[in-house]
């Protein structure tokens, strides 16, 4: 006797295999042209009522819908901040006499994934390992399916042994981003005589890598960084005079404009510190000072009298602590000499401090955006999951790319709408009235301090005494229409200055005159 529930799961397989489709499948774009532009508000209806007419080929092949070419012979997708969108448009048909469509039923799903093209041609996929953003990633087979739990393995037959077998499979493994496309509705099937799936290409995106490959970003970079560290660095025979030869070490060495060092041995000393961390916790920091503790100078000291022998190390410490932070100056004098280097120890000091540039860059870079640099070349691939017997899954099936790859156009690359910011008359005293607070600033007491102090002698290079002023945290609330107002003064000053430099006055300020409008009651 047949119960229920197996007469439910019998049904279930007979209607899953009357949608299967044994045949052959193809998928290619749509009139020649897989991804369309649209600049309407509603975009996606605005496409769907051209595939709707029946010159939808025209329509798709007029000038607002064609991608542009940019100068590199690449074709330009813009990003949403443009107001225009890009739609990949494709057909589904059996791969037999007549192509004819396919049954949308027979669809289990379609979708597009984004590859970067490498410049060896190969590509990359934007890729997930488990809830970790991976980043961009090779591809090692460009046409298995983006979901590893949807690739076929090989089966025993035994359920128990298949599953620890796939759970095997797919632990670690990476997953592909890919973004869903959607059967056109049953009217557009009609007019077009075809099955046709359509899904929005992204342009843009906030998501970032999680794993940091900053080492590899100075690969080649050796010569460019050994002349960036300067003669410090360098090999030599004789030894480099120091300036301010017996001179207390102090911020009084770093007199020159904005703080800058006055010789280049003091912008070494800074490198050191802020470019390389030298003085820090990393163990690249702590190979880079051992090698410079090997290096010995002879260091003037008031408080014994006597010339003390110190490490490059120490010494180079003692300078950026007294030079560039808050010890101010100590006893210790500034050596007359810089020992010779032979060529083995300039080279090891270079690339100890390389490691340490790379490591710095890691700790400190932000993580890579998805679609950050507009120089990488990009191409759409179109897929569709077909049914097949059962509890079998999908058989993908790919759409060959078309056409030229594409680049992503930055956000400041033209062609976004205008949005206007009216800005207050300030000169009318009624509008003057009406200004109001919009943002409220908690100052802590030393900053008020020094807000409240007389600047001219700070403007004059004279660091402001500490701690005086009463002990009192104030609440400052400010009006954002004026502030707005005098940013936007600023900026044309500012931009007009530098216009004698850049010549770019025509490009930043068109100013129209705004049509007379009639006032009604």
């Amino acid at each position: 006797m047949v119960t229920a529930s197996r007469q439910a799961a019998f049904g279930r397989r007979a209607r899953a295999s009357a949608h299967a489709h044994p045949h052959p499948v193809r998928v290619r774009p749509l009139a020649g042209g897989l991804v369309v532009r649209a600049a309407e508000e509603n975009f996606l209806a605005a496409v769907l009522d051209d595939l709707r007419q029946a010159d939808w080929k025209d329509r798709l092949d007029m000038p607002v819908r064609r991608l542009v070419t940019g100068e590199r012979g690449a074709l330009e997708l813009p990003p949403p901040t443009h107001g225009v969108f890009s739609l990949a448009l494709a057909e589904v048909h059996c791969a037999s006499f007549g192509m004819p469509r396919l049954d949308p039923a027979a669809i289990e799903g379609a979708g597009l994934v984004i590859r970067r093209i490498r410049p060896d041609g190969k590509e990359e996929g934007w890729m997930s390992q488990g809830a970790r953003r991976k980043g961009w990633l090779p591809v090692a087979d460009p046409l298995a399916d983006p979901d590893p739990a949807r690739r076929l393995g090989i089966r025993t037959g035994n359920p128990v042994v298949d599953g620890a077998r796939a759970r095997t499979r797919l632990a670690g493994a990476l997953v592909e981003q890919e973004h869903p496309m959607f059967v056109a509705p049953p009217d557009v099937a009609a007019t077009t005589g075809r099955t046709v799936i359509l899904g929005v290409v992204p342009t843009a995106s906030r998501e970032a890598s999680e794993d940091q490959g900053g080492p590899a970003a100075f690969d080649g970079m050796e010569a460019d960084l050994a002349q960036h560290f300067g003669m410090y660095f360098e090999a030599s025979l004789d030894a480099r005079s120091l300036p301010f030869a017996g001179v207390p070490i102090g911020p009084d060495m770093v007199t020159g404009e904005n703080g800058r060092p006055r010789d280049a041995f003091f912008v070494f000393v800074r490198m050191l510190a802020a470019e390389c961390d030298a003085f820090g916790g990393s163990s690249e920091a702590a190979a880079l000072r051992a090698l410079l503790g090997r290096i010995v100078l002879a260091v003037p000291d008031d408080a014994s009298g006597a010339t003390l022998t110190m490490g490059a190390d120490d010494f180079l410490r003692e300078v950026s602590e007294r030079v560039f932070g808050d010890r101010g100056a100590g006893a210790l004098r500034m050596p007359a000499r810089w020992p010779p280097l032979s060529a083995a120890d300039a080279l090891a000091l270079r690339a100890a401090a390389t490691r340490c540039v790379a490591a710095r860059f890691s700790a400190l870079a932000p993580q890579q955006g998805r679609f950050e640099d507009p120089a990488w070349l990009y191409t759409v691939r179109v897929f569709v999951r077909v049914r097949r017997h059962r509890e079998c899954p999908g058989r993908i099936e790919w759409c060959a790319p078309v056409g030229a790859p594409f680049r992503i156009l930055p956000w400041w690359a033209g062609g976004g709408k205008s949005v206007a910011i009216p800005l207050p008359d300030v000169l009318d005293p009624a509008v003057r009235k009406m200004l109001r607070s919009g943002v409220s600033f908690a100052v802590p007491p030393a900053l008020a301090n020094f807000i409240n102090q007389d600047h001219t002698e700070t403007l004059g290079g004279t660091k402001p005494p500490k701690g005086s002023g009463p002990g009192i945290a104030w609440i400052c609330s400010l009006s954002i229409p004026i502030i707005t107002v005098c940013a936007f003064i600023a900026l044309c000053i500012i931009v007009a200055l530098l216009n004698f430099v850049f010549r770019w006055m025509p490009l930043f300020r068109i100013c129209l005159p705004i049509p007379k409008q009639e006032r009604r009651p």
